[in-house]
């Protein structure tokens, strides 16, 4: 983690920020995830989404 996210996460709305920032880092996350599955899927043939 860098020291410029450390200094806006130390804020006094530290924890609405906080909350808000994981949310969308893990539906980002989750989402490259279905991704990358999918494409894994295609490369081994099988068309399927989980």
């Amino acid at each position: 983690m860098n020291s410029n996210l450390r200094k806006i996460l130390n804020r006094k709305n530290c924890d609405r920020f906080h909350s808000d920032f994981h949310r969308q880092f893990f539906k980002e996350t989750l989402n490259n995830e279905k991704k990358k599955r999918r494409k894994i899927l295609k490369n081994n043939g099988s068309e399927h989404s989980e």
